[in-house]
């Protein structure tokens, strides 16, 4: 939860999560990221040794395993495979960040609209490790919220996209 003292790094092991920022008076609540395992997050911050930034939600059943980040960062000192399988998932958020957090904070509605259901479809739309296609339901109401938006500006852009052609709706 934001605003806790930092001092764990979090490994996500299976499932996908939600990263984002809870409201406050003068703003909405804001998903920033998602991340799917396998992942970790918690490092920024337990570094800089200040409190969450953020609040992260389970979006799917899964497994997070929790340690203190003085024994992670030993581990890293120690390891170099898992110096460099952190590395690389660094480098994969960066390479997300690049194509979708910016509109997804910073744009208007229509354009964070747009960066939160590609960034579901990149999440979401793509096979488990076993094959199976990964079913995630996403309502309007949770797309409002996590754009900082009510329900009904949610309906207008979605008919927006579908009747250009750029969004298909499949069941409910």
């Amino acid at each position: 939860r934001a605003g806790e003292p930092a001092a764990a790094i979090h490994l996500l092991v299976e499932g996908a999560t939600r990263v984002y920022y809870p409201a406050r008076k003068d703003r909405a609540e804001i998903t920033v990221k998602l991340f799917w395992a396998p992942a970790a997050f918690g490092d920024a911050e337990s570094i800089l040794r200040t409190q969450w930034a953020e609040c992260v939600e389970a979006l799917t059943p899964g497994r997070v395993l929790v340690t203190p980040a003085k024994k992670y960062f030993e581990i890293m000192r120690r390891e170099p495979s898992v110096c460099f399988r952190r590395y690389w998932d660094v480098a994969r958020r960066f390479g997300v960040a690049i194509h979708s957090e910016r509109q997804a904070n910073l744009g208007e509605l229509m354009d964070r609209t747009i960066a939160i259901l590609v960034a579901y479809a990149l999440h979401f739309g793509r096979a488990d490790p076993r094959g199976t296609l990964i079913d995630y339901a996403l309502t309007q109401d949770d797309i409002g919220k996590q754009v900082g938006a009510n329900r009904r500006s949610i309906v207008t852009i979605l008919g927006t996209l579908y009747k250009a052609g750029v969004l298909e709706r499949q069941g409910r």
